[in-house]
């Protein structure tokens, strides 16, 4: 029996040591672990909808990009808004881009050689969204001219 008591009290002891490096008993406080960093996740879809544009984010969620008093015809910059992700973008419109839903798709960062004698495809309306850490996505319209 007393080697028991003996290997409890020193078990315990060794408990007083731990505890005292993760609680902050002198300030009556929890040492919290260092926060892990921040999740980013990439945008997988744009819908430009009149003076605001609705991004989905791959997790799922859906961010809004309103344009509110900085709106012109040709576009307008801003942050995501409604989401957990405050990322910048901006929009830009040519002229006569139509005011209803348009749906906007990711540019490769692969650029493709433009076939000989074929104009250039100019999209309607494209979209640049740029994460915390400097990445920058692209969406462009489907319909262009």
């Amino acid at each position: 029996m007393r080697v028991f008591l003996l290997l409890v009290t020193i078990a315990l002891g060794g408990c007083d040591a731990v505890l005292d490096r993760t609680f902050n008993r002198s300030a009556g406080e929890i040492a919290l672990p260092p926060r892990p960093p921040e999740v980013l996740l990439r945008p997988s879809s744009v819908l430009l909808d009149g003076d605001r544009i609705l991004v989905e984010i791959a997790d799922g969620s859906q961010c809004l990009g309103a344009s509110g008093a900085g709106f012109t015809a040709t576009g307008w910059t801003g942050v995501l808004s409604e989401c957990g992700f405050p990322y910048s973008y901006s929009v830009a419109l040519v002229a006569g881009t139509p005011a209803g839903p348009l749906p906007l798709g990711p540019v490769s960062p692969l650029l493709l050689p433009q076939p000989e004698g074929e104009p250039p495809f100019r999209p309607l309306a494209a979209v640049r969204i740029t994460d915390s850490n400097g990445q920058v996505y692209r969406f462009e319209s489907f319909e262009g001219f």
